[in-house]
């Protein structure tokens, strides 16, 4: 790792290992999006939670329950996006790979195969495989963080 920061190789290792749970938590926040449109907050009519004070405020259970809704939809579509984002961003270094390094890269990090599988997919010698790995996590940090994960100064 002379050429890649240590702290930019290690960070594109996690992305490339949490690939497919960020895709599988699109799904799952696009389904939690949909039961909260089929959440209308309407129930049963319950005064056990009123209270009666010197302020005389009284609780408006439906429409706290719409606002929470409205607020947990807009983070939720935020999530999304960024999730899609990053994905995309993924795909978009893994595209600049040679064809043997996306496969290696695939093989480890998206189906989480051992090494020796992998060379047997391949048909390259561990070793060589591990090289060629390590290449190619630098290209895809360069692909993610740009010059910074090249050249970051430094600093005490």
């Amino acid at each position: 790792m002379k050429n890649i920061k240590d702290k930019y190789y290690k960070a594109t290792e996690k992305a490339l290992y949490n690939y497919s749970h960020f895709k599988i938590n699109i799904i799952n926040m696009k389904e939690e999006l949909e039961s909260l449109k089929d959440d209308d907050g309407v129930g049963a009519i319950s005064y056990e939670g009123e209270k009666t004070s010197e302020t005389f405020k009284i609780n408006r259970q439906v429409e706290d329950q719409s606002i929470r809704n409205i607020n947990k939809e807009k983070y939720l579509r935020m999530k999304i996006k960024l999730t899609e984002n990053e994905i995309r961003k993924i795909d978009r270094a893994l595209e600049g790979l040679t064809e043997k390094e996306r496969k290696i890269i695939e093989l480890r990090y998206m189906k989480g195969y051992q090494w020796f599988n992998i060379a047997y997919e391949v048909q390259y010698n561990e070793r060589y495989c591990r090289t060629i790995k390590r290449c190619a996590i630098e290209n895809v940090a360069k692909s993610l963080y740009g010059m910074t994960a090249v050249f970051e100064p430094d600093f005490p």
